[in-house]
């Protein structure tokens, strides 16, 4: 397994396995909690696929699908959408560069304090400082989601934070819904900045300590999540700080 570790390639065997979703997810204990994901993706021919299966109940499957909360309007060259009407193959704007091809999209529902017995917080950005034009939010962002102030932007020591990390009670609010929210997350060819509600928010990245989270069949099970690549490599570099 050392090539899936270090290099994040993975093996054929590990690639693509396919999971039934009404059955417990292999290799995961009985006893895992276990959530519902769909993703669709762009295959090798252009053609538009989509899958729903089972994840573990575990941060590292979280946060690719729970950036933006349903009704989020992301720039495209055609003007805003709604995130939940983005699909691979069509364009977003990116900040400081070309429009960019979506070429993979997930999306899972927060979780409710009934099903938990504890609260899952979404946040809430309702200042416009955040906004590259100084206007637009309210933008409500899930746990996965990094954004970058505009001030920062182009600076070589510009650092995307985890919305999490940001919470001040003015500027972005934690909060904690009492039904469950429809969140989504997009991947592009390449590490980039979108406009979210005017806000700088990255588009999804594993990033290079994904393989460290779990052991090594959990690890195989997040890369099939993604069959728009053959490794986690084809992500290419992190083009922010994190």
């Amino acid at each position: 397994m050392a090539n899936l570790r270090y290099n994040m390639a993975v093996p054929a065997r590990a690639r693509m396995p396919v999971y039934d979703s009404a059955l417990p997810t292999k290799n995961v204990q009985a006893n895992t909690r276990l959530r519902t994901v769909q993703f669709s993706w762009l295959s090798r021919f252009g053609e538009l696929e989509s899958r729903t299966t089972n994840v573990p109940d575990m941060p590292l499957f979280h946060m690719a699908f729970n950036a933006f909360a349903r009704g989020t309007l992301v720039q495209t060259p055609q003007g805003p959408v709604a995130i939940e009407d983005l699909e691979p193959g069509k364009m977003v704007e990116t900040v400081g560069g070309a429009p960019c091809r979506i070429n993979w999209t997930g999306t899972m529902a927060s979780d409710a304090p009934a099903n938990t017995g504890r609260a899952s917080f979404l946040y809430r950005v309702t200042e416009c400082s955040y906004g590259l034009g100084h206007g637009k939010p309210d933008l409500l962002l899930g746990p996965g989601a990094r954004l970058m102030r505009p001030s920062r932007i182009g600076l070589d020591t510009a650092r995307l934070d985890l919305v999490s990390d940001l919470v001040d009670g003015q500027q972005i609010v934690q909060v904690a819904p009492r039904t469950p929210v429809q969140l989504y997350h997009i991947a592009l060819p390449s590490h980039r900045l979108i406009r979210a509600n005017d806000v700088a928010v990255e588009s999804f990245h594993p990033g290079h300590a994904a393989s460290l989270a779990v052991a090594d069949d959990l690890f195989g099970q997040f890369v099939s999540l993604f069959p728009q690549v053959r490794t986690l490599g084809e992500f290419g570099p992190l083009n922010y700080l994190r």
